[in-house]
């Protein structure tokens, strides 16, 4: 199967692995111009666009190309799409963060920005922001901080947080294989 090997086998996921993988996903279809993230939705899902292409956008103004198609990506690294996977670095983070004990209940930081002079606290009120925006602080799941638009019509595969952190569990070989895949377009 081209997902398969487009995506996964070239970070050493076997096909047995990749049953199970698949098995986990949801795969849906988006039209040209739906929204797959909107800036400030909860990121408790990672896509991989398998066929079609995305685009970046925050503020209304566009970043990049998220993901690519075939005629459109140009010379393609080993491993699929630089850019076809979204929301995977929200779940890589929480998933490390809950690995090493880090997430915790509270809410988020408050970092006060220095008072005018003149000021009291109460007309400061508006100054104080939460010292990671990206992050609700409750159960450590990320908000997105850009929006994800198709480009075309796109084939998307999505996976809970709790279905990916239940199958990089359950092997050592199996959380390897799926950081590498996740993560390549930032390790290139």
């Amino acid at each position: 199967e081209r997902v398969f090997v487009d995506f996964f086998m070239p970070h050493g996921v076997t096909p047995k692995q990749f049953e199970r993988i698949e098995q986990k996903a949801r795969i849906f279809k988006l039209k040209k111009g739906e929204c797959l993230i909107r800036k400030g939705d909860k990121l408790d899902h990672v896509y991989l666009i398998i066929n079609g292409s995305t685009q970046a956008h925050i503020l209304g103004r566009r970043l990049t190309a998220a993901s690519t198609n075939s005629e459109t990506r140009g010379d393609q690294k080993e491993g699929g799409d630089s850019g076809a996977w979204a929301g995977e670095m929200a779940f890589l983070k929480r998933y490390w963060e809950k690995e090493q004990g880090k997430i915790t209940q509270s809410e988020p930081q408050q970092q006060e920005v220095a008072k005018p002079e003149g000021k009291t606290d109460n007309d400061t009120d508006d100054l104080k922001i939460p010292f990671d925006r990206r992050t609700t602080g409750k159960q450590g799941v990320e908000l997105a901080f850009y929006t994800i638009m198709t480009a075309e019509d796109c084939t998307i595969m999505s996976w809970t947080h709790e279905d990916l952190q239940e199958l990089m569990e359950s092997s050592t070989d199996l959380r390897s294989a799926m950081t590498r895949a996740m993560s390549s377009a930032l390790v290139g």
